[in-house]
């Protein structure tokens, strides 16, 4: 079930032609197909990848995303969300961002400083905030 709904997503996105207007406009993808008319097959490769019972628990699609390395990115992702702009404008102040190279530095840096800021800000801060409410709070309940 979860494989087949992501092998039909990827199809549907490789495969079917682009309409040549969305190329002028620089669109990413097309109305509604590509921003609505997939969301029935997201929602079942959800479904299915989640709830116990409905397929095996090591199809294709669970293997894949369950591979350490996207585990390793998935870890850093809210981070590489929240300073994808700042990075990119910083860029943007001192190179010429047309170029391939410096897309590839852009994101290896990206990553690098989300793990980083993961790893040794939010994780530390995240321990002391944990410890003194927990401290506060008489019942020790805190999660």
């Amino acid at each position: 079930c979860a494989d087949a709904c992501l092998a039909t997503i990827v199809a549907a996105v490789l495969l079917f032609p682009r309409p040549a207007e969305t190329a002028a406009l620089l669109l990413n993808g097309w109305e509604p197909l590509m921003d609505h008319g997939f969301a029935p097959l997201i929602a079942a490769f959800l479904y299915c990848s989640a709830v116990p019972g409905v397929t095996a628990d090591q199809g294709f699609a669970a293997r894949l995303l369950g591979h350490r390395a996207l585990a390793a990115l998935g870890a850093d992702s809210f981070e590489v969300y929240i300073f994808q702009r700042p990075v990119h404008d910083l860029f943007r102040l001192f190179f010429d961002t047309s170029a391939a190279q410096v897309f590839v530095a852009y994101v290896l840096s990206l990553w690098f400083f989300a793990a980083v800021y993961s790893r040794c800000v939010q994780a530390p801060v995240d321990r002391l905030l944990r410890g003194l409410a927990s401290s506060l709070d008489p019942r020790g309940d805190v999660a």
